[in-house]
């Protein structure tokens, strides 16, 4: 092993937290959380200490009663792997070739707008320009919910120009998508428009979860694309609970209160099945293809399903839901650590570069929230086993 190794410090901007016995290690510079194993975190607070590598491996074999020789392979294997993330002193973490930056955009044409209309999603004001009728009752279905009479100037601007053989749009005057037929264009629309409004707001954390609420509180359910959570929160909305969004949770800073955001319901068409009985309606909207190859319907929630505007909930309790059609209904608690790493490295969204003090922040309110992991075959067992979490505020009956 090379010399230099004994001296090697954590990278500048790394921080270790320690959570109900947990070592969780978060960059700033490259935005990423690692939870360690108990031999990994003795290793690490060694490391901020300023130990040698054979004063660590002499420290491994008193501590843990390895040989030497297993000794020094824990101690090599972590500081290989240190490394290569970036995480040490003098390492950048490996990543993938820089692309070229996209070639200059095209502005809008000159053109008289067939009708204009306006939307109201968190404080932005969205203005939707159509250069025909063909994508009216397409941008009505996803957006409906949200149109507003406010005549204050709009922050975003999109144009939809219908051309033969494509159909372009514009943002704030540049064109940035394109799609051939207008099973494509409403997700395009629905992207653009969360992303602006959600991009130019301000919030602490973003993740990727749907948010059901009931009068006192919220339960937010993360997860990637095909953990079954809009599925989920669709089922949960059915029960009784207000909607507040199936694509992120905005969690403000200082009070951690979860925003509404009520854009579309999004149902994949695997997904149609499970909901059609509580949601017969689903079979008379049209299927839209998306970017990555999904066939998608969108559902505009009613008013009855929603939070006053700029309404907010403490949240009471998270559940990284999991569908698996081959298994008993399983929920199971997560501890402080493992939940923000989960949210952390998986389903996060962020408005700014997170500090450390965020970090902080969030594993403190964490703390404090009930954490759980569900999977599930059946999504009314699942709402059977979720809707007391509210009822008792984070813990199942």
């Amino acid at each position: 092993m090379p010399a230099s190794i004994q001296t090697k410090r954590p990278a500048p901007g790394v921080s270790a937290f320690f959570i109900e016995g947990e070592c969780l290690l978060f960059s700033v510079p490259t935005q990423q959380a690692f939870i360690l194993n108990t031999a990994a975190g003795v290793i690490w607070c060694w490391l901020e200490d300023g130990l040698s590598r054979d004063e660590m491996i002499d420290g491994l074999s008193g501590e843990f009663a390895l040989s030497r020789a297993d000794g020094e392979t824990f101690v090599d294997q972590a500081f290989s792997s240190w490394q290569s993330l970036g995480l040490l002193e003098g390492y950048l973490p490996q990543c993938e070739d820089q692309k070229l930056p996209p070639a200059p955009r095209a502005l809008t044409p000159v053109f008289a707008p067939w009708s204009v209309r306006t939307y109201r999603l968190l404080e932005r004001i969205i203005q939707v320009r159509l250069s025909s009728p063909e994508p009216d009752a397409i941008i009505s279905s996803i957006l409906g919910h949200l149109v507003t009479e406010a005549s204050d100037t709009p922050d975003i601007t999109l144009d939809v120009l219908s051309e033969v053989g494509s159909i372009r749009i514009a943002l704030n005057g540049v064109l940035c998508a394109e799609c051939a037929t207008m099973s494509e264009l409403a997700p395009l629309i629905k992207g653009l428009v969360w992303a602006e409004a959600v991009n130019s707001s301000d919030f602490l954390f973003g993740f990727h979860a749907g948010v059901v609420a009931d009068s006192a509180g919220a339960l937010m359910l993360p997860g990637r694309s095909g953990s079954g959570k809009s599925t989920l929160t669709a089922m949960l909305v059915a029960s009784g609970l207000t909607y507040l969004s199936d694509e992120m949770a905005l969690l403000a800073k200082g009070t951690f209160d979860v925003r509404s955001l009520p854009l579309a319901f999004c149902i994949k068409d695997t997904g149609i099945a499970a909901l059609s009985s509580v949601f017969p309606e689903l079979g008379r909207l049209p299927i839209h293809n998306r970017g990555d190859g999904k066939r998608v319907l969108y559902m505009v929630p009613k008013p009855h399903w929603l939070l006053p505007a700029g309404g907010t909930r403490p949240v009471e309790a998270i559940v990284f839901p999991t569908y698996n059609a081959d298994t008993d209904l399983k929920l199971e608690p997560l501890t402080p650590g493992e939940t923000v790493r989960r949210l952390l490295a998986d389903c996060l969204v962020v408005g700014k570069t997170l500090e450390l003090a965020d970090i902080e922040d969030l594993i403190s309110w964490v703390k404090g929230v009930p954490c759980w992991s569900l999977t599930f075959a059946s999504s009314s067992q699942a709402v059977a086993a979720l809707k007391p979490m509210l009822e008792f505020r984070g813990a199942p009956e």
